[in-house]
Parts: C-alpha cells; structure tokens; sequence
C-alpha cells in the first residue's frame, strides 16, 4: 500500500480480507507523511468505525437528494456545499480522501464530489477530484449502488425511498436530471477513469477460522460465479429441518419488500410463522 500511497488506489477484496485494517493503519501511519487524510463512507455506520470517519455527503456538503437534481442546476448545488466553512477548510486541507464503500457510490455522486473538490480547491474541472489523492475501498461483488430515482426506459422513475430520500417530489424528474444522465456505477464515469486507479487487491482470508474455511470458500466462489461440487457438498451439508413452530427471519434486499413481509404477518401469520 506504501508502494502506492502518493498515487491513486483502488483497495479491494473479499470480505474479511483486511480492507478496513489498511485503512485503519493509512490513516495512523501516513497522516504525518502525507498530511490531512480524510476517511468517509457511503453509509455513517460504516464511516464511524474510523476514528475522525464521516460520510461521504457530510464531508462533500452534500444531501441525498442533490443527485437528482436537473443538470442546470448543479452549479448552484456546488456553490451551496461550498457556502459553509467547514466543508470549505475540509476539502482544501485533505491531501487523501478515502472512500470506503465505493462500490456504493453511483456516477452522479461521484460527479458531484468532484465539483465540489474543484470548486472548492480552485482547480479546473480536468483535475479529478481537485488533484486529492484517492483512495477508493470496496468490493463490488458485496454493496452495488442503489439507484436514485434514475428514469428507466418507460419513462417512469425508480423509488427514491430505496435510496434513503423521504419526501421527496419526483414528479418533476426529467431526462435532464444528473442522475438519469449518468452511469449508475461510478467505475463507468469519465472522472473514475481519469484517476487512473492503481488496483490493490488483498486475497487472503483473516475473519474466518479454519473450521469455517470451506464457508468461506463457497462465499467466495459464488461471489465471483466459480461454484464446483465442493461447494455445492458445502451448501448441502448446511441443510437441515427446522421445527414447525420456528419463527424464521426474513432478509429481503429492500424496505418495500420488508414492509410486504411484515404486513402479510399482521394479516395471516400462519403464511410466515
């Protein structure tokens, strides 16, 4: 990681492969060598087991729901982020900004840190992210982006509450919006390519022990579509019948689908219980 601590980085892995503990020792050991190292997070669970960790919004000035904004009014969205001198002193004194959960973060919003870095820094839009060094953390294979009210081919929109935005009006959405005009992954946008990311991939094992180890073999074989018969024999070892009366929580990938469960419960119970 030293190797590449002044240039770009792209820090990958598997779950419990050591993401979080590079993290942790960059922002122990290279604070003194390369000055403010800001840490964030898409997410402010994730962002507070750094010390000094916010998300990424807070840290940029941003709110949720600046990605669907109409593109004309960007340059607005960017000077109001700006306005506050918090995020002002922060951009300018960060020498490393670190992004973990990246694989989270969709092309609009990483357009808009951008500006905002560049704005603030006062530097041409042709430096990605103001000339901040990055460092981008995830796995792609564990947390893809939620879409932000993106349009879909029909010319509806998608369920801004499945990107934690409450009341907001969508009715007014266009195809000018920043985020139906952008790519949904962030890998795809002009700005991510021109960062030229250098790929850190870790590939051992630290979080499981060896009595779980082909567990963890068959989480990652089927994270990267390389399931074989041992892990088939694996999953199969893992079957047994659980008794009649048992409650069994469900994991579903979004709230509305949560919300259906819970109130088909209310209605029949005998369907889930």
């Amino acid at each position: 990681m030293r190797a590449y601590v002044t240039q770009n980085v792209l820090l990958t892995g598997d779950a419990g492969s050591g993401k979080s503990y590079i993290v942790e020792e960059l922002i122990r050991v290279q604070s003194t060598r390369l000055g403010c190292v800001s840490v964030t997070a898409l997410t402010g669970e994730v962002a507070s087991l750094y010390p000094g960790g916010t998300t990424l919004h807070h840290w940029a000035g941003l709110r949720p729901h600046d990605v669907c904004a109409n593109k004309s009014a960007l340059k607005d969205i960017v000077q109001r982020a700006c306005s506050t001198g918090d995020v002002l002193a922060r951009v300018r004194s960060t020498s490393v900004l670190v992004i973990d959960e990246a694989s989270m973060m969709t092309g609009a919003l990483i357009e808009l840190v951008h500006r905002v870095c560049c704005f603030a820094r006062g530097t041409s839009s042709n430096r990605p992210m103001g000339g901040i060094t990055m460092v981008m953390v995830g796995d792609w294979k564990q947390l893809p982006p939620i879409p932000s009210a993106r349009l879909v081919a029909d010319g509806t929109s998608m369920d801004v509450e499945e990107a934690g935005v409450v009341n907001f009006d969508i009715a007014g959405l266009t195809q000018d919006s920043l985020a139906s005009s952008m790519p949904l992954f962030a890998f795809e946008t002009d700005v991510w390519k021109s960062l030229n990311l250098q790929t850190v991939r870790l590939t051992t094992q630290h979080r499981q022990q060896d009595a779980s180890a082909s567990f963890a073999r068959l989480l990652a074989h089927v994270g990267s579509n390389d399931v074989d018969e041992i892990d088939m024999q694996t999953a199969s070892a893992l079957a047994r019948e659980l008794p009649a009366d048992l409650k069994v929580v469900h994991l579903v990938a979004t709230r509305s689908e949560a919300a259906d469960i819970n109130l088909q419960c209310v209605i029949c119970p005998k369907l889930f219980y």
